[in-house]
């Protein structure tokens, strides 16, 4: 970019190209190999998510086998992308080994994870549900004439409960939960239903959302109060608080080595070093999710230029097409000013 570019003038490439070859199959291969390594990354030494996965855990076992009593409910309200989702599904799959490790079968029903859409229905709430359990009654066509829609919601929620049971459903999760806000009675309906799940003790139950979600349990404070103190999950005080910034920088750089041992590069990227470390600071504003994000839009930048690993030009690309656009962030740290 030139020097008049408002954003600053791009670094330019340690090794590699400065643009990307998208006409080479060669590169298409690798990076289809890259992809598959990626998703076996995760950093299990990062203090935050390791307390949340731990009161999971614990909420999880004080409530097994506790069923048609009332129970607490579980909730989490954070700021987007602070990896509140990849902390569940992470949860599901050390559940998984656990169990291979004592000789037993996974359960793929041990943590049920449903994701709120905008103005969803009981009835659609309790399908997506019945889909998830593998229960093909969920999709039956409803039958012409009076009364003749056997999905009727009683018969849904007993087939619920039953599937709970049945299944060794241990948690139920509902993420994005500030979806329901404001949704008029449709949403309100799904929203007293979870209560009734609590009260009844139907299933334990565990409501995630974004920032928005704090708004969602002022207003639903009935809800709010059957699930206690909620779980944090905070960006990083990296400016004024030195044991969380060594915790940012130790996530980047077990992130940058597992890069390297997956084979998805050759050398360490130098993520936890200064030059990168700082303006992948400002970017994420601490938020060890969006740097996940931020690393995962940019490595197939590098691929494609034949990079030897991330370079703050990936990083610099990623910032203005990716969080820029999301609001993140107004400016590009990662390029030099004009």
């Amino acid at each position: 970019m030139s020097a008049k570019d408002p954003l600053g003038r791009q670094p330019r490439p340690v090794t590699g190209n400065r643009t990307e070859d998208f006409s080479d199959p060669t590169l298409d291969a690798r990076l289809e190999r890259a992809d598959e390594a990626f998703k076996s990354i995760w950093v299990s030494d990062y203090p935050p998510q390791q307390e949340v996965k731990s009161r999971i855990l614990s909420y999880m076992k004080k409530w097994d086998g506790v069923r048609g009593t009332p129970i607490k409910g579980l909730r989490l309200g954070q700021d987007w992308h602070s990896g509140k989702s990849s902390t569940v599904e992470r949860l599901k799959f050390e559940l998984a080994l656990e169990r291979l490790k004592k000789g037993l079968e996974p359960n793929p029903f041990e943590i049920v994870h449903i994701t709120i859409e905008e103005f969803m229905t009981l009835k659609v709430f309790y399908q997506e549900i019945l889909r998830q359990l593998g229960d093909e009654f969920f999709e039956e066509e409803a039958k012409p004439g009076p009364n003749q829609d056997r999905r009727t919601m009683k018969l849904l929620e007993n087939k619920l409960a039953t599937w709970f049971i049945k299944l060794d459903v241990r948690l139920l999760v509902a993420d994005e939960i500030q979806r329901l806000d404001g949704g008029g009675t449709p949403t309100k309906a799904v929203i007293e239903r979870f209560q009734t799940f609590l009260d009844r003790g139907i299933v334990p139950l565990f409501l995630v959302g974004n920032a928005k979600s704090h708004k969602f349990f002022k207003d639903n404070d009935d809800l709010a109060v059957r699930c206690g103190r909620p779980l944090k999950l905070e960006p990083m005080r990296t400016k004024t608080n030195k044991l969380e910034a060594g915790h940012f920088q130790a996530f980047c750089r077990s992130f940058d080595a597992q890069l390297k041992d997956r084979g998805i590069f050759s050398i360490m990227s130098g993520l936890s070093r200064p030059a990168l470390l700082d303006p992948m600071i400002t970017v994420t504003g601490g938020h060890i999710g969006r740097v996940a994000r931020m690393i995962e839009e940019a490595y197939p930048i590098a691929i494609r230029r034949r990079a030897a690993s991330i370079e703050a030009l990936d990083l610099s690309i990623v910032t203005r097409e990716y969080a820029i656009v999301n609001g993140w962030v107004d400016t590009d740290p990662f390029s030099k000013t004009p």
